[in-house]
């Protein structure tokens, strides 16, 4: 059983807002609330990542996110269609990405930014290869 990690390229474009937030503030005499304002976005993802479980099981592929409104998805290697990988530039310099996995009449399930993101395609690949 293979745990995913989420990958740090995940808080790029929350870490620029809060960038944003910095020079705004300094610029506006130091207010604090403007840094409140911009930060927020970054603990909600820090969270929001924190309770997110992607794990490769025997038999499916286990999917749980949410923090105060959970939902838990169970993926039946037999029943995924299809693994679309996608990077952007950064992440795939740092080897990084997102899974979509297609299932039956192309419903879909987005899996966050993950590190080895290859590394665990290959191991869902393989368990589905087992069946």
């Amino acid at each position: 059983m293979e745990k995913g990690r989420i990958h740090w390229t995940d808080y790029i474009g929350v870490f620029l807002i809060i960038l944003l937030g910095v020079v705004v503030s300094a610029l506006s005499g130091g207010a604090f609330l403007i840094s409140v304002i911009f930060s927020t976005p970054f603990l909600y993802k820090m969270v929001g990542n924190y309770f997110k479980v992607v794990e490769v099981k025997n038999n499916l592929l286990y999917y749980k996110e949410g923090v105060l409104f959970q939902e838990t998805r169970e993926i039946k290697y037999s029943k995924i269609n299809e693994i679309k990988l996608s990077q952007n530039v950064i992440q795939k310099f740092f080897g990084a990405g997102e899974l979509v996995i297609l299932t039956g009449n192309d419903t879909h399930t987005r899996l966050p930014c993950l590190a080895q993101i290859s590394q665990f395609k290959q191991e869902i690949e393989k368990k589905m290869e087992a069946l």
